[in-house]
């Protein structure tokens, strides 16, 4: 359920982003966009910290949980170390690229779209879903009421 939170809080966050690029400049050396947009973005900005660090420990529970598979099955926890990679990459694109692309400060004008935070937002999505396959991926041995191992 952490992977869910972690993976949706992501796309929002990034549809959010894109959202805020269609606004034009009205204010040469402002963000663009109304008030309540930066209002909003000041408010998150606290929450995306915490939210940030939360791939570390998804990735130490996720080894953990995974540390009960069977002598030599070392697939899924590589698929989960990759998927952790993979999430901890795209935090970094998206702090490295930052919210809204850089215009000159003197620059009044059309918007410009942040296209990439689409992509960012989609990649989220389907990080989350292989993070959520992997520890219960086909060949799962799940426990029935009776003792009996399920098929």
């Amino acid at each position: 359920m952490f992977v869910v939170f972690w993976a949706v809080l992501g796309a929002v966050g990034c549809a959010f982003l894109f959202y805020w690029s269609t606004w034009p400049y009205a204010i040469p050396d402002e963000p663009p966009g109304p008030g309540w947009i930066s209002l909003i973005a000041s408010i998150a900005a606290l929450p995306a910290l915490a939210w940030a660090a939360v791939p570390v420990p998804l990735l130490i529970a996720g080894l953990v949980h995974l540390r009960r598979t069977r002598p030599g099955r070392w697939r899924r926890p590589a698929a989960w170390i990759a998927a952790g990679a993979a999430g901890i990459g795209l935090e970094a694109l998206m702090v490295a690229w930052g919210a809204v692309p850089y215009v000159s400060p003197s620059y009044a004008g059309p918007a410009v779209v942040a296209w990439d935070s689409l992509a960012e937002a989609a990649g989220f999505l389907v990080i989350g879903a292989v993070m959520m396959r992997t520890p219960s991926g086909p060949g799962t041995v799940v426990a029935v009421s009776g003792g009996e191992r399920g098929r």
